[in-house]
């Protein structure tokens, strides 16, 4: 996984632009502007429901590779209308993915120099049962976030 220091752009959802959460969204644009970081809102996320792109959007791992895990969390079981259609999103933006079938919202994984991060609720929600299978799901994400192994606690 590619830390956040070597990307090249910074894309969040057009939802920040509602009044509720317009203060947010112009701080964000006057650093960014202050700090010359090109920046991008997302096409087709302009429901306020669909503010955290973190969470649903792919994981860059490399310069041009990205990972799109299965966004299902589980508080948002009963709640559908908070998941955008990120194929229209990545599509409009002509970002081809690999898809994965972990359960991971983006929230859930944080890049740490060569290593990777990942909360005990990509476990729980992938809906892994037993600890050889918990050890196996690690080892297939580490080769897909490119990273040389996972931190695990």
């Amino acid at each position: 996984m590619i830390n956040n220091f070597y990307t090249n752009k910074v894309y969040f959802a057009k939802g920040l632009t509602f009044v509720k959460y317009l203060d947010v969204a112009t701080r964000l644009v006057n650093v960014f502007h202050r700090q010359k970081i090109a920046w991008e809102m997302l096409p087709q996320t302009s429901s306020p429901l669909h503010i955290w792109a973190r969470d649903y959007m792919p994981v860059q791992v490399r310069k041009d590779k990205f990972v799109r895990f299965c966004y299902a969390p589980d508080y948002l079981r009963e709640s559908p209308e908070y998941k955008p259609d990120t194929s229209a999103v990545l599509s409009e933006l002509g970002i081809e993915v690999i898809d994965s079938d972990i359960v991971l919202d983006g929230g859930n994984v944080v890049s740490c120099g060569d290593k990777v991060i990942l909360t005990d609720k990509i476990i729980r929600e992938s809906r892994v049962k037993s600890l050889p299978h918990k050890m196996a799901l690690l080892p297939s994400e580490k080769d897909t976030l490119g990273q040389k192994e996972p931190v695990q606690r």
